[in-house]
């Protein structure tokens, strides 16, 4: 009986986009070459597939257990030989023109999973179909307790991108002919 080891994956890399809850900034890295943002910048997320689940640290990259859907967490793994315990994170896909392009961002922090529940509440207030939300992100944080936040807001709706439901090298940009992100 064969194992079921293969790993079903469309190749698609995605650079990730950081925000540091310890000094307040915005970064991101690609191809091990980490760049930070001093600048204000706009992004159209994918609300409609963001996950939530368990991450943590395992010493080389951050590992991710998503829920089965936003209404029904997983349990709770248990830590690791490191000691290392499993913390809730959000995974979201979004894109930037002024970035680059499509990325992913990946949190748990308290700081920051407090301020994207807010950005979420926003979303589903005012969720549009067939739309994703723009928004405005400030290149520093704010200080909330000995930690930071991101300072963000939707500013606006765009028709989804269809970078966000088809195969990388089927989709046709969004970015090209959208100045709102």
């Amino acid at each position: 009986m064969p194992l079921n080891l293969d790993s079903q994956s469309d190749g698609e890399y995605l650079t990730k986009l950081l925000f540091h809850a310890g000094a307040g900034f915005w970064h991101y890295k690609n191809d091990g070459e980490e760049t930070r943002i001093k600048e204000d910048f706009k992004a159209c997320f994918n609300m409609d597939n963001l996950e939530t689940g368990f991450s943590k640290y395992n010493g080389s990259f951050v590992e991710f257990i998503a829920d089965p859907s936003l209404e029904k967490p997983a349990p709770q793994p248990e830590a690791g030989a490191d000691g290392e315990a499993w913390k809730r994170a959000f995974k979201v896909t979004l894109m930037s023109k002024t970035l680059g392009g499509k990325m992913t961002f990946l949190h748990s922090a308290r700081n920051v999973t407090g301020a994207f529940n807010e950005l979420y509440s926003d979303y589903e207030k005012d969720k549009k179909n067939g739309k994703s939300p723009v928004v405005e992100i400030k290149a520093d944080g704010s200080k909330s307790g000995d930690f930071y936040r991101p300072e963000w807001k939707i500013t606006g709706w765009v028709d989804t991108p269809k970078e966000f439901s088809e195969q990388p090298e089927q989709a046709q940009s969004a970015t090209d002919d959208d100045d709102d992100f």
